[in-house]
């Protein structure tokens, strides 16, 4: 198993099978963040749209665009998706995977959904 950077500097601390468990939760939390705003740069790039077009498309500040695109641990806002997602000419859709679709005992949704991002 390859790990990361994190999993190396945390590894005796992920033995532990709830430290484990809320790690792999935030994980997919920011995997799925960081697929939909890759999807949606690669949309913007096919279209040949600088960032600051699609800020201007999108009524957004260039600033925020920019800074999407660029961060490391990007943390959009839905409403700056779903104009980015307008402007752009595509739509965003939750589809749960069956691989994802345990509930825990809190009620909230294990490890999440799967994103797309379709024309």
């Amino acid at each position: 198993m390859v790990r990361n950077a994190f999993e190396e500097f945390f590894g005796d601390d992920l033995a532990d099978p709830s430290a484990r468990q809320q790690y792999e939760q935030a994980r997919s939390q920011i995997d799925a963040i960081d697929n939909l705003v890759r999807r949606l740069d690669d949309e913007r790039e096919r279209r040949g749209w600088s960032k600051a077009e699609l800020a201007r498309h999108a009524g957004l500040n260039p600033a925020v665009v920019r800074r999407l695109f660029s961060q490391q641990l990007p943390n959009p806002t839905l409403q700056t998706i779903a104009a980015l997602a307008a402007a752009l000419g595509v739509q965003v859709t939750v589809v749960a995977s069956d691989a994802f679709r345990d509930v825990t005992a809190d009620g909230s949704v294990s490890a999440g959904a799967v994103t797309q991002v379709a024309r």
